[in-house]
């Protein structure tokens, strides 16, 4: 489309065709290898190819390593999930550790973004905090709890105790999103002496 017709002269033409180079794109959820024309400019440089930024998007990738890890799919077995590609193209970045890597990446962005959300349009009458203990670290859980009966996850934090300071930064976090520290509402908590001083 940017060069026109192969081998028909065209004195309005914006580009020239500039051979092939070795490219990736994301098909069945996984990367391929391809060769991807090149387009020439006759005043700029090289042209990006539309089509291809499309192809070579990591969406579809991000989309199908998330589900298939939020399945209980194994990072070793991920590759027998992913849909079959013609035999002329070599599947990359199916191995184990690039699957980790990309799972780990994608779920810490989700998770920073899940705990910045605002909560000030949440109407909650009831919050409730507990530990949760994992080996020798605590993770503390703040849910809300709506007048309609629908649970929140608010915010989370971690430390080595419920230490009053750990639920006070959770505390305090969940105010600057919003959380009205104004309002009464029913705080449910197991009786530890920590969270009863921090609320």
């Amino acid at each position: 489309a940017l060069c026109g017709p192969k081998g028909v002269p065209d004195a309005g033409r914006r580009a020239v065709r500039g051979g092939t180079t070795a490219s990736q794109v994301v098909l069945g959820g996984q990367r391929i290898a391809v060769r991807r024309p090149r387009a020439r400019s006759l005043s700029e440089g090289e042209l990006a190819l539309a089509s291809f930024e499309w192809a070579a998007s990591a969406d579809p990738l991000d989309a199908a390593t998330m589900a298939a890890i939020a399945a209980g799919v194994s990072t070793r077995r991920y590759a027998s999930t992913q849909e079959p590609v013609p035999a002329s193209h070599r599947p990359r970045a199916a191995s184990k550790s690039a699957v980790s890597r990309r799972f780990v990446q994608l779920s810490q962005e989700q998770l920073a973004q899940w705990l910045a959300r605002p909560l000030g349009d949440l109407d909650l009458p009831v919050v409730m905090i507990d530990g949760m203990h994992l080996r020798d670290r605590v993770i503390l859980l703040a849910l809300g709890i709506d007048a309609q009966g629908n649970k929140h996850v608010l915010g989370l934090r971690e430390g080595s105790t419920e230490a009053t300071r750990v639920v006070a930064a959770l505390l305090s976090d969940l105010v600057e999103r919003g959380l009205d520290a104004q309002r009464m509402r029913l705080w449910v908590i197991d009786g530890g002496k920590a969270l009863r001083r921090a609320i």
